[in-house]
């Protein structure tokens, strides 16, 4: 199931009925954060998430979704 877009923005991915930010440290960092990528739950469940509850979760992490 999907949220009630057709497509979700960059970087964000659904898991197990919820939604996920994800990416990738970069090449030179990775020996330092033992791991090669950022993962952190936005909080909110596919079927209930909406176009700006998505954008605002995932600004509010850092990132910049377009």
């Amino acid at each position: 199931m999907t949220p009630k877009t057709s497509k979700l923005p960059k970087y964000v991915t659904a898991r197990k009925g919820s939604l996920r930010y994800q990416r990738q440290y970069p090449t030179k960092l990775r020996h330092l954060c033992m791991t090669t990528a950022f993962t952190r739950p936005l909080g909110l469940s596919i079927k209930q998430a909406t176009d700006d509850k998505i954008l605002k979760a995932a600004c509010n992490l850092g990132g910049v979704v377009y």
